[in-house]
């Protein structure tokens, strides 16, 4: 009687097999290479994307030096100030916070008076994209090349009786403003300006 015998694959079809399961492997090894190219796995700098404050802080007005490790404490990005002991002397300091799109940036300004008499304002803003807190009016870039400040490289701005030296750091925005005639002197006045550690 015949027992029916079980089939055996035939080798076309065992080798079909293999080559469609190593097909969707390698499409798969494909797949996965292309999603980590796309789209790499960055560490989030939380300074660097920090978003402006909800709403704002107390305003605080510098009534001596001695003071002044206040305002950098509550500021939350490096400062760009002049080194202790230069020819910068520190003349006045303020902090506020002001509007900007989508909540409030901090503004630190210091004013500093050189030995020759002349005044330069350093201002620090944070965030880094917190454009909308620099003052538009007026300014227009400049033809002549911006200053290395404090080992960034800036962009000039000029208006009828300032000048305007502005970067971007990695947590913030800096800006130094100055008389136009300074001209040859703005190198001297820069130099004594460095970033506080962070």
């Amino acid at each position: 009687m015949g027992e029916k015998q079980p089939r055996r694959p035939s080798v076309r079809r065992v080798i079909r097999i293999i080559l469609t399961v190593l097909c969707f492997a390698a499409l798969a090894a494909v797949f996965f290479v292309m999603a980590i190219l796309i789209d790499p796995q960055e560490e989030e700098d939380p300074v660097r994307n920090a978003a402006p404050l909800a709403s704002p802080g107390p305003s605080q007005t510098l009534r001596s030096e001695d003071e002044l490790d206040l305002l950098l404490d509550a500021f939350p990005a490096p400062v760009l100030m002049a080194a202790p002991n230069g020819d910068l002397s520190l003349t006045a300091g303020h902090m506020e916070d002001v509007a900007v799109s989508g909540g409030y940036a901090r503004v630190l300004t210091l004013v500093y008076r050189s030995s020759g008499g002349t005044e330069i304002t350093v201002r620090s803003i944070w965030p880094a994209g917190a454009d909308g807190a620099l003052e538009r009016e007026g300014w227009r870039i400049s033809g002549i090349a911006g200053q290395s400040v404090a080992g960034m490289e800036s962009i000039r701005l000029e208006k009828a009786d300032r000048l305007r030296l502005q970067c971007r750091g990695t947590a913030a925005l800096y800006t130094v403003e100055t008389d136009p005639a300074a001209g040859d002197a703005l190198a001297a006045l820069l130099r004594p300006l460095q970033l506080t550690a962070e």
